[in-house]
């Protein structure tokens, strides 16, 4: 058993050094794309900041550079996919700092101080009830938000009838 552990350590020490650096720049792609994936699941990284695609679009970069040496075009193919989606997203980013959230998602007028100046109107509570105070939104206890127009006084819907 324990001779097995030093053949493999001895086989991977080999395979090693027959390495060419380009090949390890793929494995380095390799592992930025693990360490992306790890730090997003684990809240350190959020989708909508930059960060997060500059990580993708270096880790396919490597391993793009890496496929030079032993070419796969189903690699390559997803390699560069990944560039592109990156560059989108970077893109999307920048637009979003630019002119506000609604803006880059590419509806609305532009958000700044200028277009801010009239009230904002209360959102309908969707969840946890939600109002409106100082132009911005802010969750309430659902006991102090307002009865819904809907429901009776005594607290209980309006008896439909059927016939």
């Amino acid at each position: 058993m324990a001779d097995e552990g030093v053949t493999m350590a001895q086989d991977f020490a080999t395979w090693m050094a027959g390495t060419g650096p380009l090949e390890a720049i793929g494995l380095i792609g390799a592992g930025v794309y693990i360490a992306t994936y790890v730090s997003l699941t684990l809240g350190w990284l959020d989708v909508r900041r930059p960060r997060y695609f500059m990580c993708n679009m270096l880790a396919a970069s490597l391993v793009l550079a890496g496929l030079v040496q032993a070419f796969n075009p189903a690699s390559a193919v997803i390699q560069i996919f990944f560039i592109g989606v990156s560059c989108v997203g970077l893109l999307r980013c920048r637009r979003r700092a630019r002119f506000g959230p609604a803006r880059a998602a590419g509806r609305g007028a532009p958000v700044g101080p200028a277009f801010r100046s009239a009230p904002r109107l209360p959102v309908p509570a969707q969840g946890p009830a939600r109002a409106a105070v100082g132009g911005r939104v802010r969750r309430v206890r659902v006991a102090d938000a307002p009865a819904p127009a809907w429901r009776a006084p005594g607290g209980s819907r309006p008896h439909r009838s059927t016939g």
